[in-house]
């Protein structure tokens, strides 16, 4: 018996001093690393430790210096310094939940897999933790209880309180962060959340629930100062890939948000009651309002915009949009349509602008519309004093002082810019199309689905003005007609439009029809076809014909050909007796005096006409004289020699006069001075520059007599003369 009880001695002693020595080998480095290799190869687990601290001050308490564990082939879930286990008569039953874990300069790295241990108490101290989408470093804090399951990391029902020196979240970094809140079976309540963020600081208070959906009671950014180097469509982008997330308030105050091609200045922002579900929103009695000294996106760079709108279920009312752009003022009011999405204005006003158009407008023009709108209306739209330049070479133009107004105007239909319908007025002061200046330029359009109507188009050019009419198909092939019409232009106008340059010179008159296709992504000119004529300031006219663009031919005429191609004969035949000459080209109608016509038509000269005698000449240089008791007849004269007593003079377009017989009429149309008629002398003159006064004696009209007649006998009073007739 005695026997028994020294070997029970003998062997809780032996026991007491392999503990013993095992309490002290563990915290010695060769124990430390006995027992991590011992650990590592019989289970799943790869831990390391450098030694095992234990104190009889707190001997709940184990102690491991630089602790590092995690799965095999797998990066550490837990890297530590000093990890502080307490423990408690828990670890009798279930070893794995201690009583207090303390992890103290290391890094945590949350993943799905739950982690080892589970604790009354997780309390961090300057602890890094990473996550796909979150780096947090010096964090501090707790939570109780810690019980990780797997896709709660934090547990299902918690306290939590943390703070950290420095977090990124998507990418966004901020200093001194504070996190306070609950969770509760899957819902998440953070009743302070704070964090200088970008120099600024941000506050708000948030709840989750447990579906996953966020509600944002409160979101406040001041003075934030936050550059990117992402574009605007990458910075955003997160915004689509956050869960659904309903925002109560967003206020953003005297913010500047930066990045490539984009920038908000002093930016002051309210934001109330929007949801936010997969990258779309919607709200039911939402409001934004929007401030900002300057907004630039691309080129566009917006001064002084104010936004007030209010946010509904069918889309945004628009109550109102000011801003200052291109040194001008733009205004604008109503509503974007979110099942069609129709932005319909009810107003837009467009005052002192300075644009220049960009160099792939008629690109942009032609390209589809952005997703978001697929149809525009503007109701009522005024502009003035605005400035509009295009500087392409190959057809630049600038408008100076441009007004416009409209009225029901449709400028997008089905994802297409276009004007569909409506009324559009323009007006400018001055312009310059392709290096050729004119003055008050007007336009009134009337659109409609099937075409538009150019119903009054004018300017003017030099000393006239140019119209036109015309009209554009809203076909596909976009055919259209174009009617001009100018008045004293000058005839090189068209030449800087396209047009060949014409053989006319000065100011004149034309009338342009023109006929063409304006389809998209296609060459005009090969389309175009018209006919040009044109006439300049001494008559002379031209006729050209366009065919694909090309002029294929021009004529032109000249008008004194063609006035006197009725007068150039070869010879003028005697005149008749009784018989008045008559010239139809004159420029000046003297009066006549007593009894006596002179007619006188475009003679060079007019030699002396003997006594009863009478010549007769056509556009002849000389005329030879005339016998006794003949009528002279002239029509080309420049000079008219005196006829002697009893004789008339009369010339019609005729080389050499044969002799008339005497008492014949005298008749001469277009002579540049005429000498003193002597007595019984008649002389008609109907184009004469001068006309002297007609000596006694009345004139009358001679019939035609052989040569060798005399007929000096006078006619018949009864039988009046053709140029008693004009007098």
């Amino acid at each position: 018996m005695r026997f028994i009880k020294k070997f029970i001695v003998t062997v809780l002693v032996a026991i007491l001093v392999v503990l013993i020595a095992l309490y002290f080998l563990l915290q010695t480095r060769w124990g430390a690393g006995f027992t991590s290799n011992l650990i590592t190869e019989n289970s799943r687990w790869q831990l390391t430790f450098e030694k095992l601290e234990h104190r009889w001050a707190a001997p709940s308490h184990l102690v491991f210096q630089n602790l590092s564990v995690g799965y095999k082939d797998q990066p550490a879930m837990l890297s530590a310094k000093r990890v502080d286990v307490g423990l408690s008569s828990r670890q009798l039953t279930t070893p794995r939940y201690v009583d207090s874990l303390l992890l103290e300069d290391g890094t945590l790295n949350l993943s799905a897999t739950p982690p080892l241990l589970r604790a009354d108490t997780l309390r961090l101290k300057n602890m890094a933790i990473n996550q796909p989408a979150l780096n947090a470093r010096q964090v501090s804090g707790g939570v109780s209880p810690w019980l990780p399951e797997a896709g709660y990391i934090l547990g299902r029902a918690a306290q939590i309180q943390f703070s950290a020196g420095e977090l990124t979240l998507n990418g966004v970094t901020a200093r001194n962060a504070l996190m306070q809140g609950s969770i509760n079976n899957g819902e998440i309540d953070l009743s302070t959340i704070g964090a200088d963020l970008a120099r600024g600081t941000l506050t708000a208070r948030a709840r989750r629930d447990s579906q996953g959906h966020w509600w944002i009671q409160n979101l406040r950014l001041n003075e934030v100062r936050l550059q990117s180097d992402k574009p605007l469509a990458d910075f955003l982008a997160p915004v689509a890939t956050l869960p659904a997330l309903t925002l109560a308030r967003l206020d953003i105050v005297d913010a500047r948000l930066e990045g490539p091609g984009w920038a908000f200045n002093d930016l002051d922002l309210s934001l109330r009651n929007l949801a936010l579900d997969k990258g779309e929103w919607r709200s039911d009695d939402g409001t934004l309002s929007l401030n900002a000294s300057e907004i630039i996106w691309g080129n566009v760079q917006l001064n002084d915009p104010i936004l007030d709108a209010d946010l509904k279920a069918q889309g945004i009312a628009l109550r109102k949009l000011s801003t200052r752009w291109e040194r001008g003022m733009v205004r604008a009011s109503g509503e974007w349509q979110r099942d069609t999405r129709t932005l319909a204005l009810n107003d837009l006003a467009l005052v002192g602008l300075e644009y220049t158009l960009p160099q792939d407008w008629k690109a942009l023009w032609l390209a589809p519309t952005p997703d978001w709108i697929s149809n525009l209306t503007v109701q009522n739209m005024t502009a003035s004093r605005n400035l509009l330049i295009d500087i392409d070479p190959a057809f630049p133009f600038q408008l100076t002082s441009l007004d416009a107004s409209g009225q029901q105007l449709q400028l997008a239909r089905d994802g297409q810019w276009g004007l569909w319908s409506g009324n559009l007025n323009l007006a400018a002061a001055a312009a310059t199309f392709n290096r050729t200046d004119v003055r008050r330029p007007s336009l009134k359009l009337d659109a409609s689905p099937e075409n538009i109507r150019i119903n009054d188009m004018s300017l003017f050019a030099g000393e006239g003005m140019l119209e036109a009419k015309g009209e554009i198909s809203q076909q596909p092939q976009r055919p259209f007609t174009l009617d001009i019409t100018g008045r004293n232009v000058p005839l090189d106008t068209l030449n800087n439009w396209g047009w060949p340059p014409l053989t006319l010179q000065g100011n004149g008159a034309m009338q342009l029809n023109l006929t063409g296709n304006l389809a998209a992504h296609q060459p005009l000119k090969p389309t175009v076809s018209g006919q040009l004529h044109a006439t300049d300031g001494q008559g002379h006219a031209l006729n050209q014909t366009m065919v694909g663009g090309n002029v294929d031919g021009a004529a032109a005429t000249d008008p004194q050909a063609n006035a006197a191609g009725a007068q150039a004969v070869t010879q003028q035949q005697p005149v008749q007796e009784d018989s008045a000459a008559d010239n139809s080209a004159a420029t000046q109608q003297p009066p006549a005096q007593e009894g006596n016509a002179a007619d006188s038509s475009a003679a060079a000269q007019q030699p002396p006409v003997q006594q009863d005698n009478a010549a007769d000449n056509s556009a002849a240089t000389q005329q030879p004289p005339v016998q006794e008791g003949n009528a002279a007849d002239s029509s080309a004269a420049t000079q008219q020699q005196p006829v002697q007593e009893g004789n008339a003079a009369d010339s019609s377009a005729a080389t050499q006069q044969p002799p008339v017989h005497e008492d014949s009429a005298a008749d001469s149309s277009a002579a540049a001075q005429q000498p003193p008629v002597q007595e019984g002398d008649a002389a008609d003159n109907n184009t004469a520059t001068q006309q002297p006064p007609v000596q006694e004696g009345d004139a009358a009209p001679a019939q035609q007599v052989p040569e060798d007649q005399d007929n000096s006998e006078p006619p018949s009073p009864e039988q009046p003369s053709d140029a008693a007739e004009l007098i």
